[in-house]
């Protein structure tokens, strides 16, 4: 699933965690960085 997330993404997401993944980033940093803070950060789940 990472080599077709890095090859072929179906999603921009899917891109970003690939990235996150082979670049030993902190899960959901480039997420931020790309579409913004979580509208769900300060929900109560």
């Amino acid at each position: 699933m990472l080599l077709q997330a890095g090859s072929e993404p179906g999603a921009r997401a899917e891109a970003a965690w690939a990235v996150e993944t082979l670049a030993g980033l902190p899960q959901g940093e480039l997420i931020a960085a790309w579409f913004g803070p979580s509208p769900l950060v300060d929900s109560a789940l």
